[in-house]
């Protein structure tokens, strides 16, 4: 792209989406002469694992910016890896300090209720970015940062200091991820945000494994309309020769340009089987549910049950312990206490994640939709 544009990248879940994107993003900053990026996530289960990714690239190339990545979200303070940085010793009380620097980890609005967070002892001689960065509306100047995308929401709406927010955006390159998953009412803000940034001359990465082509379609001209300065801007976006495939929009001279994949690209991974069966199961405590995921672990391995209630969840789980099952058994939902919600989520994604399964007889884990849900109230049930 000779101007700074709308990217779209759709592939496979696991086909490398998320390092195409942050090898985009070193292409476009250098050069566009851009010094930052920000990746937005659709939850705060999704914002941590994705955080460990970044620091892992910016250590790639410069090792001194790993302590400038800042992870944006409510529950962050709970995130061993963002402690460790931020923190520094002070997280074990090793020179007396506690940690406990008040409330000041919010996920948008960072500072506590009256403005007067205390700074924790030492905290000037961290290593990490100055805390100012951790005010109230500023977690967006942060050179790197990793964080919920109502953070990109947030920076284009009428609300106060929202200038503040769109300077952390301007001169970065903007990666969003999972971008399918906005709902009608978030795609309309996400829409006025690619606007924005179209306006500003803001790179931006979209990434998804399910895109609809009429939402493709949406989030292009929204992007377009502010480049061109152009309102209710409709440009037809080519249908793509294949699946994976990238869409590019930028404009030249207010002229709008897009351009889509001209030839199909192979998956890198060769296909797999798949067996899908209906289990009708309309008991309370979930029994043939749980018996069925006994059966499919009984030679050895790992299932994942999926329920879209937490107490469904903790029935099943329950089910599964009074019936003497003698594997490793996770219960997660967005009801835990949070400090217990981030151990047994840092739990299950290493037993899940890359290199997961050594030395696993087999086990279970337990993910109601509610848990992922960035919003929830998870400390009800404390």
């Amino acid at each position: 792209m000779p101007v700074p544009g709308l990217l779209v990248v759709e592939a496979p879940m696991g086909e490398g989406k998320t390092k195409a994107a942050l090898a985009a993003a070193e292409v476009l900053a250098a050069r566009f002469g851009l010094d930052g990026v920000f990746v937005a996530m659709p939850t705060q289960a999704t914002s941590d694992p994705m955080y460990e990714q970044v620091l892992s690239w910016v250590r790639s190339f410069d090792p001194e910016l790993e302590s400038e990545v800042g992870l944006l979200h409510g529950k962050r303070r709970f995130n061993p890896r963002w402690r460790g940085i931020w923190e520094g010793s002070a997280v074990d009380g090793s020179d007396g300090c506690t940690g406990d620097v008040g409330d000041e980890y919010g996920a948008i609005d960072e500072d506590d209720e009256f403005g007067m967070v205390a700074p924790c002892c030492g905290v000037a001689d961290r290593d990490g970015p100055p805390r100012w960065f951790l005010g109230s509306k500023r977690g967006l100047l942060t050179g790197f940062a990793v964080g919920t995308v109502d953070h990109l929401l947030y920076a284009a709406t009428r609300t106060r200091h929202v200038m503040l927010r769109f300077a952390g955006l301007a001169g970065k390159v903007v990666i969003v991820d999972e971008v399918h998953a906005a709902d009608v009412y978030m795609r309309q803000f996400l829409e006025e945000a690619l606007r924005w940034l179209g306006q500003a001359g803001v790179p931006v990465v979209l990434l998804s494994a399910t895109l609809p082509p009429q939402q493709r379609q949406s989030l292009v001209d929204a992007y377009i309309s502010g480049a061109t300065g152009r309102a209710d801007v409709s440009e037809v976006v080519p249908v793509p020769a294949g699946y994976p495939c990238v869409t590019a929009a930028y404009a030249v001279d207010e002229r709008p340009v897009v351009e889509t994949s001209t030839r199909a690209t192979a998956p890198w991974r060769a296909a797999f089987p798949m067996e899908l069966a209906w289990l009708p199961d309309v008991t309370v405590d979930g029994a043939v549910v749980a018996d069925a995921a006994r059966q499919a672990v009984a030679g050895g391995g790992v299932a994942l049950v999926i329920v879209n209630q937490v107490e469904r969840a903790q029935r099943i789980y329950r089910t599964l312990l009074d019936r003497g099952f003698d594997g490793e058994v996770h219960l997660l939902h967005g009801r835990l206490c949070t400090a217990h919600r981030a151990e047994r989520t840092e739990r299950c994604l290493q037993r899940l994640g890359p290199g997961a399964g050594v030395g696993v007889r087999h086990g279970w884990w337990w993910w109601p939709p509610s848990s992922l849900n960035s919003r929830s109230t998870s400390t009800r049930m404390c």
